[in-house]
């Protein structure tokens, strides 16, 4: 599984992010910062007369693997005793 985390600054200099979970498409740089440049353009996300996503500062890529190493199945519902002949 992949996660892409795209950081940047708000209008107020703070250090604000995006994460984007199960992302399974590989991606180049120049579209991640094209992506987090047209976030940065849309001016979609004001909280307060802030800019959360002012400025692009940079993105990167978590893969996480997942190895299962046991599972206990849910418990059954009961099933009715056979009637004895």
């Amino acid at each position: 599984m992949k996660t892409f985390s795209f950081s940047f600054k708000s209008s107020l200099g703070k250090t604000t992010s995006i994460r984007l979970n199960k992302y399974e498409a590989d991606v180049t740089a120049d579209q991640a910062k094209q992506f987090a440049q047209i976030v940065a353009d849309a001016k979609a996300f004001v909280k307060d007369g802030v800019n959360l996503y002012a400025t692009p500062t940079g993105a990167k890529m978590t893969e996480t693997q997942v190895t299962e190493i046991y599972h206990v199945d849910e418990k059954k519902e009961p099933q009715p005793a056979e009637p004895q002949a």
